[in-house]
Parts: C-alpha cells; sequence; structure tokens
C-alpha cells in the first residue's frame, strides 16, 4: 500500500507541474502576440509617416524647381534689359540738348522749340534726323517709340490763343510734332505713340528758373514687346510662400459647449 500510495503522489505532482508548465506557456505567448500587435501597429504609422514625408520631399522639389525658373527668368531679363539700354544708349548718344535716359532719351524743349510754340527749331529738327536714322537700324527696330510731353508749372500767356487749353495742349502738339517728324523720317508709323501730360509730372521743382527748364522737356521712351513678363510669377510664387517654408498646421476645432470626449 505505501509503494501505492508514493506511485500517485509521484503521478499528481507530475500532473500538476505540466499543468503549471502550460499556464506559463501560454500567458507567454498571449503576451508575445500583444508586444507583436504593437510592434505592428507602430510599424504602420512609421509607414505612413514616411510616406508623408516623401510627400513633402516632394513637394519641396517641386517649389525649388519653380524658384530656380524663377531666378533664370529674372537673370534672363536683366541680361536683356542691359543689352537694350546699351543699344539704346547709342541712340541718344552726342547730341545737343539730349540727355541720356535709363530706356530713353530727353529732349530739352529750350532746344527744339521756342517758348509757348510746338514747331520745331532747326537744331531740333536736326538733332531728329539723326535719331531717326539710328532707330532704323536694325538692332533698334524690333523697339517701339513712346514719346512724351511735359512743361512747367507756368500757365500759357502769350500763345493762348493758340493753346486754349494750356500746358497739356502744348504738351502734347509738342510730342505729336516730334512723332510726326521721326515718322517722316521713316521710323513706322506703328512703333510710335505720343501723349502730352502738361506740368502734372514733374522731374524738377518749379519753385527756381533751372528745375522749370528741366521740366519742359519731350521724352522719347524705347520697350521691346518681346519683354518675357515676371509678374505674374512672383505672384504666383508669393501665393505658394507658405508651403515653400511649411505651412503651419491648423489649430484644432475646440470642442462644443458641455461637451466632454
Amino acid at each position: 500500500m505505501k509503494w501505492q500510495t508514493a506511485w500517485k503522489l509521484v503521478l499528481v505532482c507530475r500532473v500538476a507541474g505540466v499543468a503549471c508548465t502550460g499556464c506559463v506557456t501560454h500567458r507567454a505567448y498571449r503576451n508575445m502576440q500583444s508586444q507583436r500587435n504593437s510592434w505592428k501597429v507602430e510599424a504602420e504609422k512609421s509607414q505612413e509617416e514616411v510616406q508623408r514625408l516623401r510627400g513633402l520631399l516632394d513637394e519641396k522639389g517641386e517649389r525649388v524647381t519653380e524658384l530656380a525658373d524663377l531666378v533664370r527668368l529674372f537673370r534672363e531679363n536683366e541680361a536683356a534689359r542691359l543689352k537694350r539700354e546699351e543699344t539704346i544708349r547709342k541712340v541718344f548718344a552726342g547730341l545737343a540738348g539730349v540727355e541720356d535716359l535709363p530706356g530713353g532719351g530727353r529732349l530739352t524743349s529750350g532746344i527744339f522749340f521756342q517758348p509757348g510754340s510746338a514747331k520745331l527749331t532747326a537744331a531740333g529738327q536736326k538733332a531728329l534726323r539723326t535719331i531717326a536714322g539710328r532707330l532704323n537700324h536694325a538692332d533698334v527696330q524690333g523697339l517701339r517709340l513712346s514719346v512724351n510731353g511735359h512743361t512747367d508749372s507756368d500757365p500759357v500767356k502769350r500763345t493762348l490763343s493758340q493753346w486754349p487749353k494750356g500746358n497739356l495742349q502744348l504738351s502734347g502738339a509738342r510730342a505729336l510734332n516730334v512723332a510726326d517728324f521721326l515718322i517722316k523720317q521713316g521710323v513706322h508709323p506703328g512703333r510710335v505713340s505720343f501723349g502730352g501730360f502738361g506740368p502734372h509730372r514733374p522731374i524738377a521743382a518749379n519753385s527756381t528758373g533751372a528745375g522749370k527748364a528741366r521740366n519742359r522737356r519731350v521724352e522719347v521712351m524705347l520697350t521691346s514687346p518681346e519683354d518675357k513678363p515676371v509678374t505674374e510669377p512672383i505672384r504666383a510664387l508669393l501665393q505658394r510662400a507658405p508651403a515653400l517654408r511649411g505651412a503651419p498646421k491648423p489649430a484644432p476645432a475646440p470642442g462644443r459647449p458641455g461637451k466632454t470626449r
């Protein structure tokens, strides 16, 4: 009987040991499964973050390309502008009563017109013949001319009957006569426009004689119809500026009053 009792005790212990071992193994398995699921969730989040960052990099690359194109456009325009200004400078160089301007020339009224008159003087006609010949040169034939007349602030008195509208009318007539003379010298009329501004665009104070003399002028400006526009690309780039530095995330919407989450 003793050995049977001993054998039963041994058997019970072994069964209990196996049972306990099974309990430990099952608990470890559940822990490992939980950890594995946690790792899977983290991996999915990491993949989403990688995709988001990759999208941002692609977007930044596009903005950098746009900015590089804009810089290239600026450089091309600047190079074209400098070349054109040098060519225009030659049109008005070395002539009495003609002042060099960026993109044009300024004709002094004291040389080209008598006071209160829109009739060109002999000296003015001689200078305009030279200018017209240079304007017909191949280097500048594609440029357009804008002829604008200006006066000082003194009202027209002696020739008021001829110019009842005053300085505005006188300045327009002077610009018209300059434009007409250039056309008669062979400048294509489709290239020429003119206007008169009277005393409304002074370049010097009208309180002195020297200032008034500078304000009495006709300006001939040359422009190219082929200039590449940069205003629209700049405006579009500025509208997308937040994307270049990373737009701030919108603030979360506040919860409704009285509602808890």
